[in-house]
């Protein structure tokens, strides 16, 4: 008989891949666990591992760009999953990485002959800075993806952004944001609501 464990809701750490880990480094663990999270929800879809299969770099980061686009329309949750967008993001990101690493998969990206440079002057914000380094590494280039690794999991700390269920009418509310928002409020109405809500750390686990 099987030893008993109640891990439902927990992420599968088991199911990323291991040189995703290693690249954001072992102190920032939020990414890490909700990649684990989109995997997991992806197993019960499909099944465990079925990425590895292989198949199209392309078609991978097309998935990437997809969820980039919808954080740049204003959404922050994917509908389906209740994840943040970039955590499937980076879930996409850990296939590349896998295949780069395995030298599995069908690289199929189109390399440029000449490799374009990221404009140093812009004023530099953490999406702008990830979605070009996933540009480079779409046109070719061999670093690009670790640097947006780096810069996604450095983003997603500060972010923090908790799960949020797709069938929730709040789908696409940033969590952080009701405390900014009951703040906002003024004294009084803030420790009235304060008084009926779960603290923020519970909500950010909680189903709405």
């Amino acid at each position: 008989m099987a030893m008993l464990r109640y891990n439902a809701g927990k992420p599968p750490i088991t199911l990323v891949p291991t040189i995703f880990i290693k690249t954001i480094g072992f102190g920032r663990t939020r990414l890490v666990e909700d990649v684990a999270r989109v995997l997991d929800f992806g197993q019960k879809k499909y099944s465990a591992n079925n990425w590895r299969k292989g198949g199209s770099w392309n078609t991978v980061m097309d998935c990437a760009f997809r969820h980039m686009n919808k954080i740049a329309r204003g959404e922050t949750h994917d509908d389906e999953s209740g994840l943040h967008h970039y955590a499937h993001v980076g879930c996409n990101i850990a296939f590349q990485m896998e295949f780069f690493e395995q030298a599995s998969g069908i690289d199929d990206r189109y390399v440029l002959p000449k490799m374009w440079d990221m404009d140093e002057n812009r004023p530099g914000n953490p999406f702008d800075d990830i979605y070009d380094h996933l540009l480079r590494w779409k046109d070719g280039d061999g670093f690009s993806l670790n640097e947006a690794t780096d810069l996604l999991a450095q983003h997603y700390e500060e972010l923090n952004p908790g799960i949020v269920p797709g069938s929730s009418p709040n789908a696409h509310i940033q969590l952080p944001l009701i405390a900014t928002f009951v703040s906002d409020l003024g004294p009084h109405m803030e420790e009235a609501l304060r008084a009926t809500m779960p603290p923020l750390e519970t909500l950010r686990n909680t189903t709405l």
